[in-house]
């Protein structure tokens, strides 16, 4: 707990924060590879100029990421300038534990406790790998991103052998993996492109990224499917059901991610559209599904909702 801090937006500043862009921005560089490269030009801030140049044009990010990066360009992106005179990319976690933006609400969110750690609990202190699905995202996007800047140098160098790909020098700008979309939908009615296309498909579908989520869902069954934990039963074992506020915050969260998921899947349906692309069809099945699974869900949630005070009566009766 000595080197421990935890910081959040100060009532004052929430007005003028724009909470959507700033998670856009971060989800956005959550899947960029970490960079020594960045944090060495940080320690001289000597960044490449086309690195800030193109983050103050358009917003992209290009020159990959450390951790203050992931603190600074979502708050930035959102509206608040942690720097203080335009130059995000250059704050360390100094600067944001001194930023008057923030207050500090460590005593508020955090409760010593003497019981043992559950099954679940992972000391990250340790820096041990957990096997959390976490990390299997990252080291399947680590794999997705490394396969996507090398095609790009591929293509890159051999775009003379395709002029029908109609390939620039500005084009493959690289900060993820995502950034290969465009190329499919530009690329996909040559005969290149779909080879392309079917390259990226089996680099995803053999990383095991589409079934993250069904790993996900699995490994907390309780919150995914609460009802089947609450129903009692004869040979099994003794069930408990949480408070009705638990419910209804649960299920308040389910909405959110729903909400985002499904403009998600909106979105890559419309590219898919346009584009019928092994890859798309595959990421869009994703999403069908993992949409599909929050609206069941849901369902749920709202039914012990409706129904808690005859349930919770249920489980006093069955003992």
């Amino acid at each position: 707990m000595d080197n421990l801090k935890v910081l959040r937006l100060k009532p004052e500043f929430i007005a003028g924060f724009d909470s959507t862009k700033a998670e856009h921005a971060i989800r956005r560089l959550a899947y960029c590879n970490y960079s020594n490269s960045l944090l060495s030009s940080m320690r001289k801030q000597d960044l490449n100029y086309e690195h800030i140049s193109r983050f103050k044009d358009d917003g992209q990010w290009t020159g990959g990421v450390v951790c203050s990066t992931m603190v600074s360009l979502p708050y930035y992106a959102g509206g608040i300038d942690i720097s203080n005179n335009e130059e995000p990319y250059y704050v360390d976690f100094g600067k944001i534990e001194s930023s008057e933006y923030f207050e500090d609400v460590t005593a508020d969110v955090f409760v010593q406790v003497e019981k043992e750690p559950g099954e679940n609990m992972f000391d990250y202190f340790s820096m041990l790998p957990t096997n959390t699905i976490l990390e299997k995202q990252a080291e399947i996007v680590g794999r997705l991103n490394n396969f996507v800047e090398q095609l790009f140098k591929e293509v890159k160098a051999e775009k003379d052998l395709f002029p029908e790909l109609k390939i620039t020098d500005k084009d493959f700008v690289f900060s993820n993996w995502e950034d290969i979309y465009p190329y499919i939908n530009q690329w996909f009615e040559t005969e290149k492109g779909q080879e392309i296309d079917n390259r990226i498909y089996q680099e995803v579908y053999s990383s095991g990224y589409t079934n993250l989520w069904f790993d996900e869902v699995h490994s907390k069954r309780s919150l995914y499917f609460p009802f089947y934990f609450i129903l009692p039963r004869e040979d099994g074992p003794k069930r408990k059901i949480e408070s009705k506020k638990h419910y209804e915050l649960s299920c308040e969260s389910f909405e959110h991610a729903l909400e985002r998921m499904s403009e998600a899947e909106d979105a890559l349906f419309n590219n898919f559209t346009i584009c019928p692309s092994k890859t798309l069809h595959l990421l869009l099945d994703m999403y069908r599904s993992w949409t599909d699974l929050l609206r069941s869900t849901i369902r749920e949630y709202q039914s012990i909702i409706k129904e808690y005070d005859q349930l919770k009566a249920a489980l006093v009766q069955f003992g």
